[in-house]
Order: structure tokens, then sequence, then C-alpha cells
């Protein structure tokens, strides 16, 4: 199956917020003030080839820039890619993690970053696919808990010309 994947737009919310509270339990507030910040992005996915969908996302990845004074590195960070458990291993959750590095990387970004709980071996894979290496661990961001596991942060350089 083919995906479309683009930066969201305020009518793909609902759809977004339902992935999400299926994934997380979090509020669709949360979601909408990913498009209000200026240092926040959110990708979405809509399936090309099922008509069932009508053109409704089903996946979404987030990029933010975090310049946290605290622990974390200074930097993008790739992060919660939610995929539909009827769109999962199609490669929909490459598709985004691809669309958000080459932004960062059109934004001048020196590097990339992506942290995950220990115990989420499929993401880990994914992400080591297109280069991301272990940096450390245990690793902590603000804000995020790492529920029966430990965090672990992953850096991808720049590629060279």
């Amino acid at each position: 199956m083919h995906y479309e994947v683009r930066p969201a737009l305020p009518a793909d919310l609902p759809a977004v917020a339902a992935l999400q509270s299926h994934g997380f339990g979090s509020q669709p507030a949360a979601v909408a003030g990913e498009l209000e910040s200026p240092d926040r992005w959110l990708w979405v996915a809509i399936a090309q080839a099922d008509a069932a969908d009508h053109a409704r996302p089903v996946a979404y990845a987030r990029l933010r820039l975090a310049d946290i004074s605290t622990e974390p590195p200074i930097g993008y960070y790739l992060s919660g890619v939610v995929v539909d458990p009827g769109h999962r291993g199609q490669g929909v959750g490459g598709q985004l993690i691809g669309a958000r590095m080459d932004f960062a990387w059109s934004a001048g970004a020196p590097a990339l970053y992506y942290f995950a709980n220990s115990r989420n071996t499929a993401s880990i894979a994914m992400h080591a696919k297109f280069g991301f290496r272990e940096v450390k661990r245990p690793f902590r961001f603000p804000g995020v808990a790492f529920e029966d596991g430990v965090g672990v942060l992953f850096r991808l350089e720049r590629p060279t010309a």
C-alpha cells in the first residue's frame, strides 16, 4: 500500500487524536498544540489505496526542536510514532521517519535524536535501519516516563556529501 506523508493540517486533528488516545490515552487538546508551536511539528500518513479510510490519517509522528538546559542535548528529536494496527508492517513508520529526517536536514540540523523505552524493540530496530546509534542509557527526557523499562537515547549524524 502507498501512503502520502505530509505535515498535519487542522482537519487531521480528530483522526490523530483518535490514534493517540489508543496509543497513549492522551487528550485531543494535546495534539492541537503540536500545530501551534514554532518548535514542534506533526506529520501524518494517509493511506492511498484503501477507500475505507476516506483519506484519514492512519499514522502520525512528531518532530521537536528541544532546547532544554538540563540533561537532553539540544537538537531535533523524532518522537511519537503511532500507526493504526491495520497498517503496521507496511512501511508507513519508515516513511514517517524519512519525512521528518528530510525536514530536519533541510533546516540545518547537524544531528538528529530519538529516544525510546528499552522495551520498544520494534521501534529501536526500525530507527537502527536509518543509522540511529545508541548514545546514552539510562536517559531521561522531561515529561516522559519509561514505564517498565529504561530510557535510551539514540543519535544520527548529518550525512556528509
